[in-house]
């Protein structure tokens, strides 16, 4: 872009924001952050502050990823607390889930997965009693899970899958073969992540 003397927007910056954060590349991308609000004069979005998180998060750094967000002069959305909650699951860290997790509940924030993700977190470390409360506020809330969907194009037909469907033509042949593939994957080393009970909450939320 600086060859092309073409100057970047916002949305220029959560691109780069987000590659630094899925590359591992915390120095660079906190330049980028710096360069956007000094140089560029552009001023960051909650967009931007999800990505900073993001990449403080999946680089391990919650402590920082947390003071952050406290940091932050707006209030941070779900998309802000979310990011956090997903690198607390990635890095095994319970108790700060459990801070961002009373956040996500007590602000009356209305996103799903993120209940889902601090259920699972819950499950999986065996905190049965929080589990259940995170449970009764998807209840209350009258939140469900939609299923996942994902559509690929062949020739000039468009078929659509969803997660654990059973309505495609070929669906037992493709069952065949993710079962071949998961096998193959097993012999290989793969561990499929136990500790998950998404299924069990997707009966109460259906």
């Amino acid at each position: 872009m600086k060859g092309l003397r073409m100057r970047p927007n916002k949305i220029t910056f959560i691109g780069l924001l987000s590659a630094c954060s899925h590359a591992g590349l915390v120095e660079k991308g906190w330049c980028i952050y710096d360069a956007m609000r000094s140089k560029h004069k552009i001023m960051p979005e909650r967009e931007h502050y999800s990505c900073m998180v993001d990449l403080l998060g999946r680089a391990g750094q919650l402590d920082h990823a947390f003071n952050f967000i406290k940091e932050m002069p707006v209030e941070p959305d779900i998309s802000v607390w979310g990011s956090l909650l997903s690198a607390c699951r990635a890095h095994d860290n319970v108790v700060l889930a459990g801070i961002v997790g009373r956040k996500i509940i007590d602000e009356n924030l209305t996103d799903t997965g993120h209940h889902v993700l601090l259920h699972n977190i819950y499950a999986s470390s065996q905190r049965w009693q929080d589990a259940s409360i995170v449970r009764a506020a998807i209840k209350e809330k009258g939140l469900s899970k939609t299923p996942g969907r994902s559509w690929i194009q062949i020739g000039f037909r468009i078929h659509t899958f969803h997660a654990r469907g059973q309505i495609h033509p070929e669906s037992d042949n493709i069952y065949r073969v993710l079962d071949l593939l998961l096998l193959e994957m097993k012999e290989k080393g793969y561990a499929p992540d136990q500790g998950s009970s998404s299924g069990d909450l997707m009966e109460i939320s259906g």
